[in-house]
């Protein structure tokens, strides 16, 4: 059986490329909002969840903060994407619990090696 991923991501033009990204080699859940993903992550303990910051309802930072506090998802590694590419904005989402933080310019390139790299460690 595949992995599980879960994608969540408020604009549909980055939610179709992250699908084409992992859809050949990974199971992919969707949510649309924050709250969804946070509902689905509880339900399913996906192996790898990654997240865009900025979601209406709950940003990406409110929904790492509720996941990272359930005891059951602990074990989730997350990726946070987002437009923000200072690196203020990086210490704040690995500060936050994230296990990698990537900017949407990277998303192509470096991805998917970040997805192999980090369900890897998940494994040990």
């Amino acid at each position: 059986m595949r992995d599980h991923k879960l994608v969540v991501a408020d604009d549909d033009r980055m939610l179709r490329l992250l699908l084409a990204a992992l859809l050949k080699e990974y199971e992919v859940l969707q949510a649309i909002d924050g709250r969804s993903a946070v509902q689905l992550v509880e339900e399913e303990l996906p192996d790898l969840l990654i997240l865009d910051r900025s979601m209406p309802d709950m940003d990406g930072l409110a929904v790492l903060r509720a996941i990272r506090a359930s005891a059951a998802a602990a074990k989730t590694r997350v990726v946070i994407l987002s437009a923000f590419d200072a690196p203020q904005d990086a210490q704040q989402g690995i500060a936050a619990g994230a296990d990698a933080y990537l900017s949407k310019s990277e998303l192509t390139t470096k991805l998917p090696e970040l997805v192999k790299r980090l369900l890897a460690a998940t494994d040990e």
